[in-house]
């Protein structure tokens, strides 16, 4: 892509002040949580061929400060056509989407074995895809609200029992007031 290979040839010959003087938002700091220092320098209104929409590109720059990669630099690209977004906030969004990428995409792998699955249509997989997203959703929304249930713990069989038969009781008085036309 010579967008990014063109944008670190210029960005690596400048300076920290030299890119900002040239327009370049230049941001460093030390993420506590993530265990490193890092560098972005983001730029908008960058121009891509064949894309109607300006884009914004930031080069982040992470040494890691401890760990098994202690001392080791790496390096990711973020391209985006949402100009708003800050330095930082790319950063954020990049480690957000590895996040979806590495649990969510893993976690749904394993729960439907989508690795075993073979389709040779393209919209078929999509189809599947989105299902399965869905799906996976939905129960990770379930499992988040039952949580913030105290009293889930303590359900039990005889408390579901009791229920059941409680809604199956009324929809039967129900469809018998309702049959009969007359009113509960």
């Amino acid at each position: 892509m010579a967008l990014v290979a063109d944008t670190r040839a210029l960005w690596s010959a400048l300076t920290p002040e030299a890119l900002r003087a040239a327009g370049v938002e230049v941001v460093s700091g030390v993420d506590a949580v993530q265990a490193v220092s890092y560098t972005v320098c983001a730029q908008g209104g960058m121009r891509w061929e064949g894309l109607v929409f300006p884009l914004k590109l930031a080069w982040v720059r992470e040494t890691h400060l401890k760990g098994k990669y202690a001392g080791q630099t790496f390096e990711f690209w973020v391209l985006t056509t949402d100009e708003s977004l800050g330095a930082e906030e790319l950063r954020e969004m990049a480690h957000a989407r590895w996040a979806i990428e590495n649990n969510g995409f893993k976690h749904l792998n394993a729960a439907v074995g989508s690795k075993k699955a073979y389709l040779k249509d393209a919209a078929a997989k999509e189809a599947l895809l989105l299902l399965w997203g869905i799906g996976l959703a939905l129960v990770e929304a379930y499992w988040v609200w039952l949580e913030t249930q105290a009293a889930w713990r303590n359900w039990g069989v005889k408390k579901t029992a009791w229920l059941v038969s409680q809604w199956i009781l009324w929809s039967a008085m129900q469809d018998e007031v309702l049959g009969c036309g007359g009113s509960p």
